[in-house]
């Protein structure tokens, strides 16, 4: 009778040990690490992108939810599992985090900037040297616009700038200067004359 007993007393606690294994395999997270979070990219890239720059991510954001709750998380260049700025056109950029991804379409160009000295005059953002629109510029009564350089129809393999190139302008005829003895030539605002020399008289007075 004590035999019969223990062994059900044995069988019972075997149960007992089987159904709380049972509850906590029940209760571990999903196999995907989480318990379902879920994670959503809120946010666009800016419209265009410059080539061979980094992304602006700044505006990009993702929000993890999980148990009712929100956290926000910003985006950095270590989350782009894929694409970047070496190509010009249109460009898909993946984003990874915790095993989602994400992805938004750039359009990357070439930047342009035209200088006349150190004054900026125009600056663009083109896919090709035939979207290129030159800036007027005009001449001077000592200077004539020749060209920009480096020149246009080189074509375009990456950002580049532009400065503008003058000749001096040489008057037909000779030019005569009076100056005073003894002032310095750096003084004056000398001529050219039709051989490129400069140009003065000094009366002695």
């Amino acid at each position: 009778m004590k035999k019969k007993l223990f062994l059900l007393t044995l069988l019972i606690c075997l149960a007992s040990a089987l159904a709380l294994s049972s509850c906590q395999l029940n209760d571990l997270p999903d196999s995907d690490g989480g318990s379902g979070a879920t994670f959503t990219l809120q946010g666009e890239l800016p419209t265009e992108a410059v080539f061979g720059e980094e992304l602006d991510l700044s505006s990009l954001s993702i929000v993890k939810t999980e148990n009712g709750s929100s956290q926000t998380i910003p985006v950095t260049k270590e989350m782009i599992a894929s694409g970047d700025t070496t190509q010009v056109g249109l460009r898909t950029i993946t984003f990874s985090y915790e095993g989602s991804t994400f992805t938004r379409t750039v359009n990357v160009k070439y930047r342009v900037v035209f200088k006349n000295g150190n004054d900026v005059v125009s600056t663009q953002y083109v896919t090709s040297a035939s979207e290129i629109v030159p800036p007027a510029v005009e001449s001077t009564d000592a200077y004539e616009f020749k060209s920009w350089t480096p020149g246009i129809e080189e074509g375009l393999s990456g950002n580049v700038t532009y400065n503008a190139s003058y000749s001096v302008k040489i008057p037909t005829s000779p030019t005569a200067l009076t100056a005073t003895y003894g002032t310095k030539l750096s003084e004056l605002s000398l001529p050219y004359n039709s051989a490129g020399k400069w140009v003065f008289d000094d009366d002695g007075s």
